[in-house]
């Protein structure tokens, strides 16, 4: 797993990691950031093994999208839900895009409507897209280039 800055937003950087299943989750600096996981593919074992990952590396938010997203939010609740999860982890901001959107509609939900939660505000330093299965996955890399760096 390999991530590349492709800029920033309100000062923050934002990485984007293109990936398939069973790729080497734990090398991410997830430290105070939002995720946004842009699910073209599922694998329920591996989903759940990079969700609670992302939430033990503290990340603030995770906001699923893509073809796959209602059952990723589906399972990314139940997950959340577990007791012992949201003693440890914090309290970690859930979001779904309808996998209707286009790209731009993702990034603006992410982007525009996507925050920590209050007492997780100052922790707040910077912004993962990780892309998984999509065949469209440099469309998407320019569409958030594009996004973070108007003309």
């Amino acid at each position: 797993m390999s991530a590349q800055t492709v800029g920033s937003y309100l000062g923050r950087e934002v990485f984007l990691w293109k990936e398939k299943w069973g790729a080497g989750w734990d090398e991410g600096g997830f430290a105070g950031s939002i995720v946004l996981l842009w699910m073209c593919d599922w694998n329920q074992k591996h989903f759940a093994e990079l969700v609670e990952l992302l939430c033990t590396k503290s990340v603030l938010a995770i906001v699923v999208a893509g073809r796959e997203a209602e059952r990723a939010f589906t399972s990314l609740l139940e997950i959340l839900q577990i007791p012992e999860a949201s003693n440890d982890y914090g309290h970690v901001m859930t979001g779904i895009v309808s996998s209707q959107d286009e790209d731009v509609e993702v990034l603006e939900t992410l982007f525009y409507s996507t925050w920590p939660s209050e007492e997780r505000l100052d922790e707040w330093k910077q912004y993962h897209i990780i892309v998984i299965g999509c065949d469209d996955f440099n469309d998407k890399k320019r569409s958030i280039i594009d996004f973070i760096n108007p003309k």
